[in-house]
């Protein structure tokens, strides 16, 4: 049976049911025991001129977010590492952040050290699609090349993760 909880204006849904397990297509995110169903959206710059971007604007859209009942968002990896109001707003809101790193491994430790403490972030992504473009052979690949990318994603990145954020997950590419 599904249960139904209310709080204010948020809605929480609680199910009993076992999840139908298949190796490899099941995902969700555990917090404190608890699985949930990410429903949200990708969040890219939501201006070219980024000073335009404010706390306000920025509230805003993130209100919009909320109330469509997304309770993630995933930062886009071809975008930028955003200024701390955003994170701190997630955090107010309850929303559970996917973030791409976007991209060089003292890029990633700084902004590790800058972001872990927000409660907000949910999971450490490696990439933007590359796994994907990689495996469907969007470009010729060479042994070598098939050796730096698991290494990178698989074997260093993971390795700054656990050091500089042991509590939240990493995935190597996002879908």
């Amino acid at each position: 049976d599904n249960m139904i909880m209310t709080n204010g204006e948020k809605k929480i849904i609680i199910t009993d049911k076992p999840a139908k397990t298949v190796k490899g297509r099941n995902f969700a995110y555990e917090i404190n025991g608890l699985q949930i169903f990410a429903m949200g959206a990708d969040y890219i710059p939501e201006d070219n001129i980024l000073t335009r971007q404010t706390r306000e604007r920025t509230g805003l859209l993130l209100k919009s977010a909320q109330e469509a009942n997304f309770n993630s968002l995933r930062v886009w990896g071809g975008g930028y590492f955003l200024d701390d109001f955003f994170y701190d707003v997630c955090d107010e809101r309850g929303l559970l952040i996917w973030h791409d790193f976007m991209f060089a491994c003292a890029e990633i430790r700084q902004n590790m050290r800058r972001l872990r403490s927000h409660a907000s972030i949910a999971l450490w992504c490696g990439n933007n699609e590359m796994e994907t473009q990689y495996e469907t052979l969007a470009w010729q690949k060479s042994k070598k090349q098939t050796y730096d990318y698991i290494h990178l994603y698989e074997y260093i990145i993971p390795k700054i993760v656990k050091e500089e954020d042991p509590e939240k997950f990493y995935w190597p590419s996002s879908p």
